[in-house]
Formats: C-alpha cells, sequence, structure tokens
C-alpha cells in the first residue's frame, strides 16, 4: 500500500505492517515518520532493534541471517535499514525475500533519500508495496511548514501566533531544520506558553551576528573572502554543522533544479518550480550564470559525502570538507571528489 506521511500516525493506530518504505527529500519528516513506526512496533513488543547503515557493495546475507534468527532477547524485533545512498546492491533480492516469507515476527523500516522512478519499478519496492507500504516525503510547502511548525510547537506545550511564525519562516526561508531548532531554542528560553512577534523579534535581534543564511548567501554570490569570513565565524561560535550543511545541500539542490528547469521553460517558471524565494532570485541568477552544470553535479554528491562525514559514517573530515563545498559554491576552487563505498 502506499501511505501519505500524514496519515502514517492513523494507520498505525490499528496496523503494524512486516515492512515499511519512507523515502523523500525531507530528512526531518523521514526521522519523525521511521519514530512513529519504532514507537508504534515497541507498544507491541517487538523489543530488540537492529540498524543496518547501507554504504557501497554492503553484503545483503548479514540482514537476510537476522531477519531469519531468532531474537537472544524477545520474540519480535526491529530491522531499520538506511539505504544512504538510495541503492540496494544486491538489486533487491534479500527484501524479496524477506517479503515472501514475512511471519510477522519482524518489522522492518527502509528509510531512504528519494527514490527515482527506476527504482519504484523494481521487484523489490514492488513486493515492500504489496505486504507493507511505502511513503514518498515530497518537498513540504509553505502551508505544509506553517502546519508542522504550530504542531511541534503543540508538542512543546506552546502556541505560536500567525505573525511570529511568518517572521520565523522569512528568517529561516522555510528550512524545515532550521525552523524547528529555532523553535527547540525558544520553547527553552521562554517563560510563558504563547509565541507572539515581540518574542519572535526578540530572539531573531539576540541571534549570531552571521548565520548561516549569510554563508550560503555570500556562497551564491561568488564573495569568496566574505564566505570564508562567515564561515570561521559560524565555526567558532560552534554552530551545529548539521543545520549548516542541510541548508547548503537544498541550495545545491535548488541550483541543480533550477538548471535542469530553465533548459525547457523561462526563468520566472523554472524558479517557481525550484521553489526559490522571491528575494533570493537575483542571487540565484548569479550562481546560474557561474557555475556550470558538471560543477554543481560535483557539488550535490559532495553534499552527500559531508551528510556521511557529519553522521561518523566515514573517515573525511566534516568541517574540513564543508568548507571545500563552501568555497567551491563560491566559485574559488574545484572540489577533489571522493569515492565512497
Amino acid at each position: 500500500m502506499i501511505l501519505k506521511h500524514t496519515q502514517l500516525s492513523q494507520h498505525l493506530g490499528s496496523n503494524l505492517l512486516p515492512i515499511y518504505l519512507i523515502h523523500g527529500d525531507e530528512s526531518l519528516i523521514v526521522e519523525e515518520s521511521q519514530d512513529l513506526i519504532r514507537q508504534a512496533a515497541r507498544k507491541r513488543d517487538y523489543s530488540e532493534r537492529i540498524v543496518f547503515d547501507i554504504e557501497g557493495n554492503f553484503n545483503w546475507n548479514e540482514f537476510s541471517s537476522e531477519a531469519q534468527a531468532l531474537s537472544l532477547f524477545s520474540q519480535r524485533k526491529i530491522i531499520e535499514i538506511r539505504l544512504n545512498t538510495g541503492k540496494v546492491s544486491d538489486k533487491g533480492k534479500a527484501l524479496e525475500e524477506f517479503c515472501d516469507t514475512a511471519d510477522g515476527d519482524t518489522v522492518v523500516i527502509i528509510t531512504s533519500p528519494r527514490l527515482d522512478k527506476n527504482v519504484q519499478k523494481q521487484a523489490w519496492f514492488k513486493k515492500v508495496e504489496k505486504i507493507g507500504a511505502s511513503s514518498i516525503i515530497w518537498p513540504l510547502k509553505t502551508r505544509d511548514i506553517q502546519e508542522w511548525s504550530s504542531l511541534h510547537c503543540r508538542k512543546q506545550g506552546k502556541t505560536i501566533q500567525y505573525d511570529a511564525l511568518q517572521l520565523l519562516l522569512e528568517k529561516t526561508e522555510g528550512n524545515l531544520l532550521a525552523t524547528k531548532q529555532e523553535i527547540d531554542k525558544l520553547c527553552i528560553s521562554i517563560d510563558g506558553n504563547d509565541i507572539n512577534l515581540e518574542t519572535m523579534m526578540h530572539s531573531i535581534a539576540d541571534s549570531a551576528r552571521y548565520t548561516v543564511f549569510d554563508l550560503s548567501d555570500n556562497c551564491l554570490k561568488g564573495d569568496v573572502a566574505m564566505a570564508a569570513h562567515v564561515f570561521n565565524h559560524l565555526r567558532s561560535e560552534g554552530s551545529e554543522l548539521l543545520a549548516l550543511s542541510g541548508l547548503m545541500t537544498r541550495e545545491i539542490r535548488a541550483l541543480n533544479s533550477l538548471i535542469y528547469y530553465s533548459q525547457s521553460m523561462s526563468i520566472e517558471q523554472a524558479f517557481l518550480k525550484a521553489k526559490v524565494w522571491k528575494n533570493k532570485q537575483g542571487i540565484y541568477r548569479t550562481a546560474v550564470n557561474r557555475l556550470s552544470k558538471a560543477k554543481l553535479e560535483n557539488l550535490l554528491k559532495a553534499s552527500s559525502n559531508l551528510d556521511l562525514a557529519v553522521k561518523g559514517m566515514s573517515d573525511e573530515k566534516p568541517w574540513h570538507l564543508f568548507f571545500e563545498i563552501c568555497m567551491a559554491l563560491a566559485g574559488n576552487q574545484h572540489l577533489k571528489m571522493r569515492k565512497t563505498g
């Protein structure tokens, strides 16, 4: 079956299928969906948890052996598969076998970046949807982000007024992870339960001298010196690299989308399709005119490498790699592409 992520909570209230696949562009929503499934399984006494991070030529026999093995601690277990590259090296044979023999004692949760249409046509994908469920997480629209933000506040016992929320989304430019971090910071720092416009304005005024948006803007403008200065400031201030890299990856993806769409439509239409905010369109034009398609594709690959490094899943030095990406985006150097897997 196919589920929207908004249907998942209601579905799990009365169902728990043998296998779930959550994939998409909003990593935060993918993680939240995974958490919901895990919690639902634990309520049903699936107490053991095994995690496989899939990179390169992963030996899928390890998954098959674990899926078939009796649990040492309980009768039921959860196996989480993280397809970090969105690829299944054995063409999905192990997942097909699991779908054919699933006995209800094991729940498999697969998470991945968005899988393309070719992958969705493969036999393993179809079998997952036949006995389990798949859910694709598309980039959230402005209204969806507003609803998510309000709900996230309510989960922490706070309410956020509409004008305060609008100001927040202007600051974060619709980046979900950055929005979440601002809300979390506010919910911890304020005494009352209401986040109003004045509270939001004070919070923004108290922010660091430079923000991640200053870094991305200067990279897009091609201002190498200023980009390096802001980078050093953010690093010295102890900024969270996950948030920094998340926004930069979003900018790089948007640039790639903009080039793709502009080949078949006007630049104004391409901006709409690529979801580029109006106040950013000028610097996006500058970046597109300055950066080649090949370089942007390399930047996208480097962003995937950075994500692995930030999560401790590679030997790369994440801050060093992030600096290389920033400088390459600003146009000052070529990326040294590494092999992964």
